[in-house]
């Protein structure tokens, strides 16, 4: 944080990893930083009261750990409070992505704070309060292991939210769709796009 003091303003991008750590999003902080992004990523895996538990399943039923969702959203609105009126913060963009457990987070609530969403390997079983307050993107794989063919879950599903959303579904059995083509691409082009906003 401390270098960040002779940063010119810029945009910033809190991503949340997935149920596993950061191995769940290898490329996309350099990806956004690329882009000139300020890229925060916090590790809920540090958390002393998350030591050792995991929701990781095969299935989306995960590991009866579900105190660990609510810790998810705690976790990105302390990163979100983090960011907010720093000098080296441009105060207009702020994206907030996540993937997979990280993306249910970010899906789950409507974060007053932030500029834009991105959500991978979340299949919006529950809905997507934060396409009410800011145009948000999901890339999921139609036949994504933790979603598929799990009952009552039905097809990928994030439509909706407002202008500027796009909602991609992918062909392929793949989880972490942010890491892969064209999911990469989809990415870039809408962080690019919040970005210029």
């Amino acid at each position: 944080m401390a270098a960040l003091a002779n940063q010119p303003a810029a945009p910033v991008a809190i991503a949340l990893h997935g149920c596993d750590g950061f191995a769940s999003l290898p490329s996309v902080g350099p990806v956004l930083a690329a882009l000139g992004y300020i890229v925060v990523m916090p590790d809920s895996l540090a958390r002393p009261d998350r030591a050792g538990r995991y929701t990781c399943s095969g299935t989306s039923i995960g590991t009866g750990n579900l105190d660990i969702y609510d810790k998810r959203v705690e976790e990105a609105d302390y990163a979100i409070a983090q960011v907010v009126g720093k000098p080296w913060f441009d105060g207009r963009h702020l994206l907030l992505l996540g993937h997979s457990e990280g993306g249910y987070a970010v899906a789950r609530k409507a974060y007053a704070s932030i500029s834009a969403a991105a959500i991978s390997g979340y299949w919006c079983t529950l809905g997507l309060p934060v396409g009410s307050v800011a145009p948000t993107l999901t890339v999921n794989y139609d036949r994504d292991p933790y979603y598929y063919g799990v009952p009552g879950i039905g097809v990928p599903n994030c439509s909706g939210g407002l202008a500027g959303s796009k909602h991609v579904v992918l062909a392929g059995a793949q989880h972490t769709a942010f890491n892969l083509e064209p999911g990469r691409t989809e990415l870039i082009d809408f962080a690019r796009a919040q970005a210029a906003r």
